[in-house]
């Protein structure tokens, strides 16, 4: 738990909330960390909301760069970010033109 460089109390926050302090101005390291952290629980959040988002569908036709995709009932709406798992990492289509 930091102390306030300005107020001298201890805080739990990313600003102080006595005075208004905020301490990530002051110290780089500190400031690095956090959007370290930061960024790393966003990701950890997309990959747990993609995992969620999963549909299994089968090849139907590929002409030109348009691909169908059936999915037994209609997953998809316009305008959607359709991908591919290979191995263990998403690789993206396209968007979808109509869904349904």
């Amino acid at each position: 738990m930091p102390i306030c460089d300005r107020c001298g109390r201890w805080f739990n926050f990313i600003v102080c909330p006595y005075c208004g302090y905020v301490p990530l101005y002051a110290d780089r390291g500190m400031f690095l960390r956090f959007m370290e952290g930061l960024l790393y629980r966003e990701r950890a959040e997309e990959e747990r909301r993609v995992e969620g988002d999963k549909v299994v569908g089968e090849l139907i036709d590929v002409a030109g760069d348009t691909v169908t995709i059936d999915c037994g009932i209609p997953r998809f709406e316009e305008g959607d970010v359709v991908g591919y798992i290979d191995g263990g990492s998403i690789v993206p289509l396209g968007v979808v033109l109509g869904g349904g």
